[in-house]
């Protein structure tokens, strides 16, 4: 007998590769997609992206995942509402991509974080209204001339609540998905984003 889908935690393989960086564009159904924009060590223009100018807490979870110490920088982000009887039900996602390039390489490198994630959540026993899918995906890094993955994890509530409520519940599973990333050990240069410090690039890249 097969297993039933975990409805907390579920995977998916996306057919279509996506190349970083990325232009910004329009789409069909009317919203924008406002292109790439590298953050790996920039925390601080984390909050200017217009994904997150609205979301203080989004902003922050973007400035922890790219900070120097962490093995992830992010290369997309969005959150929208479904509304139903004056109350809303938010969808979102965070992509990310690992920094290191033989990392980032290879799928196995995300199926490990993947399985992480789930030891992560059996262990604390998670029980929320919000659900997490991680999409990998086929990624073409132009700039380095690699092939190689990334993986983006929508966070999607299962039931209308006031908005307020049902936002602060979306907020607490993005911080438990960026928590359990920024513990993940980085895998070693050489890196897309190479540390920049006073004394120049790493001498580790």
């Amino acid at each position: 007998m097969p297993f039933e889908p975990n409805h907390l935690l579920d995977f998916s393989i996306d057919w279509n590769t996506k190349g970083i960086p990325y232009s910004a564009e329009d789409h069909p159904h009317g919203s924008r997609n406002f292109g790439f924009r590298s953050l790996k060590g920039c925390t601080k223009e984390c909050s200017q992206i217009p994904e997150v100018q609205d979301d203080s807490s989004f902003a922050a979870a973007l400035e922890r995942l790219n900070g120097w110490e962490t093995a992830f920088f992010s290369s997309g982000c969005e959150k929208c509402y479904n509304y139903n009887d004056g109350k809303a039900r938010p969808i979102g996602y965070v992509e990310f991509c690992l920094n290191s390039i033989e990392s980032a390489k290879s799928a196995t490198s995300y199926f490990k974080l993947y399985h992480g994630l789930y030891e992560k959540m059996r262990a604390d026993r998670y029980e929320s209204g919000v659900g997490f899918v991680w999409n990998l995906s086929q990624t073409s890094f132009n700039e380095c001339g690699v092939s190689g993955y990334s993986a983006a994890v929508f966070m999607q509530a299962f039931e209308y609540l006031p908005e307020s409520l049902a936002l602060a519940n979306w907020h607490r599973a993005l911080d438990y998905l960026v928590t359990y990333l920024c513990q993940c050990p980085d895998q070693g240069p050489a890196h897309f984003y190479p540390r920049v410090t006073n004394a120049g690039v790493d001498a580790a890249d």
